[in-house]
């Protein structure tokens, strides 16, 4: 089946390059001032942060609402900055600017081709749309009041984890009879770290692989019992690795990650107001334009996985995407009825 454009990789290579000195110079220019505002939440993420770095312990000593793996990692890079206050704006700034080169990769990947000017093109358009104070594509630039571009930052990461472990067993087990066994234990990895890494995003990347892996498995196989062994691979795996992931983020203490979870959850009602007893129905889902046309997309490219029979091909054109908006679509229903519907 024809690809979508020329392939260029030196083209690519070079604008994407180009991409990330932007976004990472944007990132620092955007923390010169280490503003402090009680509700820009500069202060919220730094307060998790400088806990990580006085040695207390997640889920003992406090509890990272946050996301461990967001926690973790901003406390890493404002380490590596010197452990300040400023360095934690510029950490979590930088952090959050990052996603772009990675979701313009996949973009240009998966639907261009590595045509180089798709990454120029597409960052143009975020810079522009920022300066010019637009909502959807502006508010993303910056850490925000709990880093959700961080927390969200596991979903191209996942994407790009998935697609080198895949290429990796296939490269190295061509014609091993245990290969696509081999490709599901990986990916269960990965869905078992991603569940650990925030409970929106997280939670729903590993829901999301949990679901199109089986999928993908019957299409391909049009068996049964493939599609079953695919199934148990993917749950024993990926809980395997959330207790393993989550007893290294609480340091040992796993019983508390998981009473903490639940109980934080219940104990976030108070602030967004909602009844302990709130009864959740149909009309309570997030049903926006925007919503609905993402949803509409996600059936259509799944048809197109199913009439492709998931071919490779299919698997990136159209798998890929329907993992983005799955897992997308997941964390943004999520967080409409957990803050009251």
């Amino acid at each position: 089946m024809a690809q979508c454009c020329t392939v260029n990789r030196k083209e690519f290579i070079i604008s994407l390059c180009i991409a990330i000195i932007i976004m990472l110079v944007y990132a620092v220019i955007s923390s010169y001032t280490a503003d402090f505002i009680a509700i820009n939440g500069t202060f919220q993420n730094y307060n998790a942060i400088r806990r990580i770095l006085n040695g207390q312990i997640p889920f003992i000593d406090f509890m990272p609402y946050l996301g461990s793996g967001p926690v973790y990692l901003t406390s890493l890079f404002t380490l590596l900055g010197g452990g300040s206050f400023g360095s934690s704006i510029t950490a979590c700034n930088i952090l959050t600017n990052l996603i772009y080169p990675m979701i313009i990769y996949q973009i240009s990947h998966y639907y261009f081709r590595y045509n180089g000017v798709i990454p120029l093109f597409i960052l143009v358009t975020i810079i522009y749309s920022n300066y010019f104070d637009n909502i959807t594509l502006g508010s993303m630039m910056t850490s925000g009041i709990s880093l959700r571009g961080v927390r969200g930052m596991i979903l191209p990461v996942s994407i790009l984890l998935c697609s080198a472990w895949i290429s990796i067993i296939k490269n190295k087990f061509q014609r091993h009879p245990f290969k696509d066994s081999f490709i599901h234990l990986g990916l269960s990895i990965i869905a078992g770290f991603a569940f650990c890494w925030s409970n929106d995003y997280g939670v729903c990347v590993w829901l999301s692989l949990c679901l199109i892996v089986p999928f993908i498995t019957l299409i391909r196989s049009n068996s049964v019992i493939k599609t079953f062994s695919s199934c148990i691979i993917i749950t024993v795996g990926s809980t395997l690795s959330i207790i393993i992931t989550a007893v290294i983020y609480s340091k040992g203490h796993f019983s508390a990650w998981l009473k903490g979870n639940f109980d934080f959850s219940d104990y976030m009602q108070w602030y967004y107001n909602i009844p302990t007893n709130k009864v959740y129905y149909i009309f309570s889902l997030d049903i926006t334009p925007i919503t609905l046309t993402a949803a509409v997309l996600l059936i259509f490219y799944i048809f197109k996985i199913i009439r492709n029979k998931a071919s490779d091909y299919a698997i990136i054109r159209y798998g890929c995407p329907s993992f983005w908006l799955l897992a997308s679509l997941g964390a943004a229903q999520e967080y409409h009825l957990f803050s009251g519907g």
